[in-house]
């Protein structure tokens, strides 16, 4: 059988290149140190029929237990390729196996695959594994149905031509029709709230029905990046209409501090502003015009402070958060002396808003009995809520609920920020014996919570005149911010993919997070990793620059 056959081109690391074709790649130990550079496929009329599948050995884990490919062309063969069952790929020519009368894809049956299959491996002297076996051949419905659907009477007349069907297909399981309806094994769902979300239904905190007599509250947020507290004046409050209460850090009957791996930020500053939007105290009036108009009215005095706000600033004044972290491996002097080439460069990547669909807020209901208290929150992690809470009030913290709609959109973003309004509102609801109301408004919510680490990358790379790396060294730094948050976890994860795909003998990789007056910097969606591979991408770009050849030939 010879309609359908793939060239490919094999690279070696060396730079030999080499043509196959997919028979003589099939027959043939490929090495470690070798690529396959591109694949190209001829389409020939004689194929009637492909299929692609990938299956999971467990449907929640994405790799794959077997792959496998079927074809079927118009003289009378039905091909599988199956990899995963063997160290090798196996073809399996099937109708080979049985009678001409018996030789069509509609009257092949599960059974008859899977004999011929498990035959086929006894050739092979293959181990014979039930579960991988039963996944290959459980793709065998799935192409019957591709076929059985696209086959006409007037496909199958001798006279027409015949189309290529070369495409990959997504098919659900069928479910059983005695199956009942409530039970979802197998059954293609939908996301829960995807219908909510995307028509504009779901209720969000702020859509909730206002409770009898919810008062609304409002931070009153620091004008500078850092500075003294000198009189913070709240007389002016009193004067504004609709305002109960007002709040700041000698409110609180608990710790003034919080952090989701470390307490070292305060809920309220108390004596010093460590960066510009951070949270003094906060207003709880009738309304939340009310409560906004009157947040404005409190008169702060600063002294003010010289701030440290960048990451060339933190490394000059050497503002570090905890020690270095160090990845090292090979002998890097030796590496750069047996480089042909050493280049030196700096690669800086910068922050990124969220920019969740809804921001931080949060309802709090005091219950009235030992102090317990419900809170309606947007959130990420409902147990940090819960604690933090309970800390910051003094109370057990299983006299805290915590409600939420929905986990997710938030790109990390509500992991431990929601705090810097949550525990404002529960202490208002507390004092007050009334339910409040706290919504950050955009602008607020920007100002006040982290953002996606910036970076700064100091590199040298060692090279040879082909382009082969021999050596890398690199001084990360990354911008924490004012706290701790989850930046050295963060961090971990850009060292240690900082390399990516690329395979380099000596390695030096030292990391550092600099503690700045900034908002604190947080978890986002890669959680430090696209930083990494912003880095070494650069880098293999500089060293193609200086060798004047292409990105990609120093890529392979």
């Amino acid at each position: 059988m010879n309609f359908l056959i793939p060239d490919l081109r094999i690279l070696h690391f060396l730079g030999k290149r080499r043509d196959l074709t997919v028979e003589e790649y099939l027959s043939n130990e490929q090495t470690g140190k070798e690529l396959i550079l591109n694949i190209q496929v001829p389409l020939d009329n004689k194929v009637k029929f492909v299929g692609f599948y990938k299956t999971p050995r467990k449907r929640p884990v994405g790799s794959a237990g077997t792959t496998t490919a079927l074809v079927l062309d118009t003289g009378g063969h039905f091909i599988a390729y199956l990899e995963g069952l063997s160290p090798k790929i196996i073809k399996l020519d099937v109708f080979s196996y049985l009678p001409e009368t018996e030789r069509t894809i509609q009257s092949l049956s599960l059974d008859k695959f899977d004999r011929i299959l498990r035959k086929r491996l006894s050739e092979e002297k293959a181990e014979t594994r039930d579960d991988l076996v039963n996944l290959s051949a459980g793709v065998l419905q799935k192409f019957q149905a591709v076929v059985n659907e696209q086959t006409t009477p007037e496909a199958e007349s001798p006279h027409s031509e015949l189309p290529i069907h070369c495409r990959s297909d997504i098919i659900f399981d069928e479910v059983p029709d005695s199956q009942p309806q409530t039970d979802p094994v197998w059954r293609p769902l939908p996301q829960t709230t995807a219908e909510d979300l995307v028509s504009g239904q779901a209720m969000f905190i702020d859509d909730m029905p206002s409770y009898q007599n919810e008062l609304h509250l409002c931070l009153v947020l620091g004008k500078r990046a850092r500075a003294k507290l000198v009189h913070v004046d709240w007389s002016a409050v009193k004067a504004c209409p609709g305002v109960v209460d007002w709040i700041d850090h000698t409110s609180l009957n608990g710790r003034n501090m919080w952090g989701i791996m470390a307490a070292d930020e305060e809920i309220f500053a108390s004596k010093e502003v460590v960066y510009w939007g951070q949270p003094i105290g906060a207003v709880v009036a009738e309304s939340r015009e009310q409560a906004t108009h009157a947040a404005e009215k409190v008169r702060i005095d600063y002294e003010e402070m010289q701030p440290v706000l960048t990451i060339e600033d933190a490394v000059k004044l050497e503002s570090f958060i905890e020690g270095a972290v160090v990845i090292e491996r090979g002998d890097g002097t030796e590496g750069f002396l047996r480089s042909n080439q050493v280049v030196e460069g700096t690669i800086g990547t910068g922050a990124q808003e969220h920019l969740y669909l809804e921001t931080n807020g949060a309802i709090g209901v005091p219950k009235r009995e030992q102090h317990e208290i419900e809170m309606f929150v947007t959130h990420q992690a409902p147990t940090f809520i819960q604690k933090s809470i309970a800390s910051c009030l003094g109370i057990p913290f299983n006299r805290v609920i915590v409600r939420h709609k929905r986990t997710g959109g938030a790109f990390g973003g509500k992991e431990s920020q929601p705090v810097k309004i949550c525990v404002p509102v529960a202490l208002a609801a507390q004092r007050t014996g009334r339910p409040v109301r706290g919504i950050l408004t955009r602008e607020q919510d920007m100002a006040i919570t982290g953002k996606r680490h910036p970076y700064q990358f100091q590199y040298k790379i060692g090279f040879s005149k082909d382009g082969v790396l021999q050596a890398l060294e690199v001084k990360v730094y990354s911008n924490a911010g004012c706290s701790r948050d989850v930046s050295l976890e963060v961090l971990d994860c850009t060292l240690n993919f900082i390399e990516g795909c690329y395979a380099i003998p000596n390695v030096k990789i030292e990391g550092r997070l600099c503690k700045t007056n900034t908002v604190s910097n947080t978890s986002f969606r890669g959680f430090g990793i696209p930083q990494a591979y912003v880095a070494m991408e650069t880098i293999i770009d500089h060293v193609a620059h200086v060798l004047k050849i292409g990105s990609k030939q120093v890529k392979i």
